[in-house]
């Protein structure tokens, strides 16, 4: 059971590991900067191993795989920190600096490098230590950054990893990196041995995945809470109403007395600017951020009034008059027009009337628009923003004509318009499976293909407010776990949804007027995206347990029943056939003879090859490898990657893995101009399709195409692994391993970890049957070791021990020979070979 749960957890690793590239994760553990005035005992920070210190061999590599927070280009701050078990200190530390960002220290010696990475943009840095060449230096995207040498010092043995708040033994410090932390991997001699993924959501341990090595964390905060949760960013009060708007960052409060301006990022800091005449503000008063103007603006939609705010005369150039409290368009929802710069306003309520009109606000003036479909009359419905002055409408609350006593009720539709002119043109409408009641708040967030709206019951006071996820190709709607106490007393209660692109987070901004004590409270939410619906349920050790008793019960249950089935039959006097599957009975020949051939099709034609050379075959045998990019060539590997291990990539995913400096626009051009020459190339096999469905772009291949990518995949997950499997890994896999001649460091993890398991497989596998397995299969079982990795000291035992059976001496010291001269060519020294121990010695570390 105990490697049952080892190889899963291997799996997990795998994918994992291509997870960590090129998309902004929704796991990890969380690194805040931290404020000086704050007590350091509440920091985070992550101990491994939680006791004792880590065995390192001469060479060693650790690959540390995070990205920055926003603005961590001001922060001092350590990425990692590591000790021996002598206390030599080697670290890691980020500076504010344009000119070199970054420090590399062991002991008293430093180099200074500069490394320019972007906000939330996947990195990963490899910490190597080569004892052998004595220097210890850092390496990103195959480029060595800075490098030391450590002739001085002695052999390092142990190590203890330190990140975020280090008290440890005499040494404390603070200064932390803002970071997201999503995996620790270490490698000893080019074999990983240890990895950490931290993707919990909950809890102060992490398990190391392959060896079980466990790493302590201080006050936790795991970024799946961050998606999966809103967080309560700040509270504030007000005398009077209050207008509100967000840009990034910043929220801008309008009140009568004056405006305040929010970082909420530094949440003590704040503008205020007091105004020498009282504002007006009433409860259809709306603020708005205009981004060609840079400029923060107050409207009033009933009689038309528009009013920036100047910055340099501190006061609104124009002073909005005292109107009554009668407004027509209560509740309304609104948008901006990027392509020309406007803004649109739809629906709304007053005078016991809901109302159906789009107005547009450009250059300074209030149109109402033509629209050609009557729709009907609503308020609390949500607009998005336009994309090609196209824009979707979501639900709201009204009647048919329009009045309030007329048989009103909730809406639940979704509604594509087009905006040509000054005319609406209604695409589509869709009726969506939504809860009885439910409204929604003023605007609509559109990523991608996913539409994030704020709905609440509005026949509830004491409500709250749930963000929904819609998908504008399914119409799937998804209800997100948590929600916001909302109170919802009509016109005296507003919530809007902001995005802050830089962050990829929404934000909830929403406001309560107490009439009776003239106050207005101000509360502001986020939570990252993508959002989860739910957060995932972590296994813990004693859920684990209950599946393995009721796994071994049911096992025993099943066994009783199978015995009571035999001894009713042989009562019966009925023979009983008993078949017992053996892995490994037969030779070469003989297998070859009695089993269907592995590889039923060619790879001479309709082929796509991706374990040795890169190649792909049209189904009139030619090599078309030619025809693709390198560009093109990793989108490929990429999609059939994900089609296997996650149903495929999102484009979200897929823009930031490829393209993650361009902007969305950018980034959707160029996937798809590589996406069209990747499948015209494709189109030269038979039945090759790349499609997006349920959200995602898969590669789909039809049974006469024949991948060897997937083959593999097919054998990593059979559940018995033999003779059979060993042959089928010979046939697929060339000299030089998997994909040796792709040099990609998102794949190199990944590649590794495909590697290790299957050594592991092969050798447990030898290890229980080498007694029975024929000179000829033992021989082809050290040939693809040999294929994995050509200076495999255990394919040597496996070879030289096949030929000592057969008293082939002069095989054995070709074997020999040959081994030295591959560690020679790729270390640059000697191999020291003991021949009595090859040929003679214990096995059973093939299967620790």
């Amino acid at each position: 059971m105990i490697k049952i749960k080892y190889y899963i957890s291997l799996l997990l690793i795998v994918f994992s590991t291509f997870t960590t590239y090129g998309q902004k994760d929704a796991k990890g553990l969380l690194f805040h900067e931290t404020d000086i005035s704050k007590d350091w005992r509440n920091f985070s920070g992550l101990e491994i191993p939680d006791k004792g210190f880590l065995n390192i061999d001469l060479q060693t590599r650790i690959s540390i795989h995070f990205s920055t927070l926003n603005q961590f280009e001001d922060s001092f701050g350590y990425l990692i920190r590591c000790f021996d078990d002598q206390k030599t200190k080697i670290d890691l530390l980020h500076v504010p600096s344009e000119k070199n960002n970054f420090l590399l220290m062991v002991g008293d010696k430093q180099k200074a490098f500069n490394c320019k990475i972007q906000p939330y943009q996947n990195t990963v840095f490899h910490l190597v230590i080569d004892q052998v060449n004595k220097d210890i230096s850092i390496e990103h995207e195959n480029n060595t950054l800075a490098t030391i040498n450590i002739s001085g010092l002695e052999v390092i043995e142990k190590l203890k990893l330190l990140m975020g708040l280090v008290n440890f033994k005499d040494e404390l410090s603070y200064d932390i990196l803002p970071m997201n932390l999503n995996s620790i991997t270490l490698a000893r001699n080019n074999q990983i041995t240890h990895r950490w993924e931290f993707d919990e959501n909950s809890g102060e341990v992490v398990n190391d995945k392959i060896r079980g090595v466990k790493g302590r964390i201080k006050n936790p905060k795991w970024t799946i809470n961050k998606h999966s949760k809103w967080e309560n960013v700040t509270n504030l009060n007000f005398n009077g109403r209050v207008s509100y708007t967000l840009n990034g960052n910043k929220l801008f409060v309008a009140f009568n007395e004056g405006l305040k301006i929010y970082h909420l990022r530094i949440h003590s800091q704040q503008k205020n600017f007091d105004l020498d005449e009282p504002l007006s503000i009433v409860s259809d008063t709306r603020m708005l951020y205009n981004p060609i103007k840079d400029k923060i603006g107050l409207y009033y939609l009933e009689h038309n009034v528009m009013s920036y705010f100047d910055f340099n005369k501190r006061k609104w150039e124009t002073q909005l008059p005292p109107y009554p409290e009668s407004e027509k368009y209560l509740h309304h929802s609104r948008s901006y027009f990027d392509g020309d710069s406007s803004f649109l306003f739809f629906g709304g309520y007053g005078h016991y009337r809901y109302q159906s009109q789009f107005i547009r606000l450009k250059d300074g003036e209030f149109k109402e628009l033509i629209n050609k479909e009557p729709l009907t009359p609503r308020y609390l419905s949500a607009i998005s923003n336009s994309s090609n002055h196209q824009f979707y409408v979501l639900g709201g609350y009204g009647s048919e004509d329009g009045n309030q006593w007329n048989n009103a009720s909730s809406i639940k539709t979704l509604s594509k318009f087009s905006l040509k002119g000054d005319t609406i043109n209604l695409l589509q409408e869709k009726e969506l499976q939504l809860e009885d009641n439910i409204v929604f708040c003023d605007n609509l967030i559109q990523l991608d293909t996913i539409i994030y709206a704020l709905g609440f019951d509005s026949q509830k006071l004491n409500t709250s407010l749930s963000l929904y996820k819609i998908s504008t190709q399914t119409l799937n709607v998804e209800k997100v776990q948590t929600s916001i106490p909302f109170t919802f007393k009509d016109i005296n209660s507003k919530a809007e949804l902001y995005y802050n692109q830089n962050e990829h987070t929404l934000l909830t901004v929403l406001s309560y007027y107490d009439p009776e004590n003239r106050t207005s409270e101000v509360r502001v939410y986020k939570i990252g995206t993508p959002v989860l619906s739910h957060i995932p349920e972590i296994s813990s050790p004693e859920k684990e347990m209950a599946w393995v008793n009721s796994t071994i019960f049911m096992l025993f249950f099943v066994a009783g029943i199978l015995i009571l089935i035999f001894l009713l039959v042989r009562i019966k006097g009925e023979p009983i056939e008993v078949k017992k599957e053996y892995l490994e009975v037969t030779n070469v020949q003989e297998k070859k003879d009695k089993s269907e051939p592995f590889l039923s099709l060619s790879k001479d034609k309709n082929a796509i090859l991706t374990l040795s050379a890169f190649k792909i075959i049209s189904n009139k045998k030619e090599v078309i490898t030619s025809e693709l990019s390198p560009l093109q060539k990793e989108i490929l590997l990429l999609l059939l990657i994900k089609t296997e291990t996650d149903n495929g990539i999102t484009t979200e995913e897929f823009n930031l893995a490829f393209w993650p400096k361009k902007t969305t626009k950018n980034a959707n051009n160029n996937r798809l101009v590589n996406l069209s020459k990747l499948r015209k190339t494709l189109s030269k096999l038979s039945h090759v399709t790349i499609d997006k469905k349920a959200y995602k772009w898969s590669i789909e291949l039809e049974k006469n195409v024949f991948c060897d990518w997937k083959e593999l995949q097919k054998i990593l997950k059979k559940k018995v692994f033999g003779i059979e499997e060993i042959h089928q890994l010979n046939d697929l896999i060339e000299e030089g391993g998997i994909l040796s001649n792709m040099n990609l460091e998102w794949f190199e993890n990944y590649r590794n970890e495909i590697i290790f398991k299957l050594n592991e497989l092969i050798l447990n596998f030898y290890y229980h049957h080498h007694q029975n397995i024929s000179v000829q299969n033992a021989l082809i079982t050290a040939d693809v070791l040999s294929k994995l990795d050509t200076v495999s000291e255990e394919a040597l035992i496996i070879r030289c021990r096949a030929y000592r059976n057969e008293n082939k001496e002069n095989l054995i010291e070709k074997s020999v020979q040959e081994y030295q001269n591959n560690f020679q060519t790729k270390f640059d020294e000697t191999a020291v070979i003991d021949l009595k121990e090859i040929t003679e010695g214990d096995i059973s570390y093939f299967i620790k």
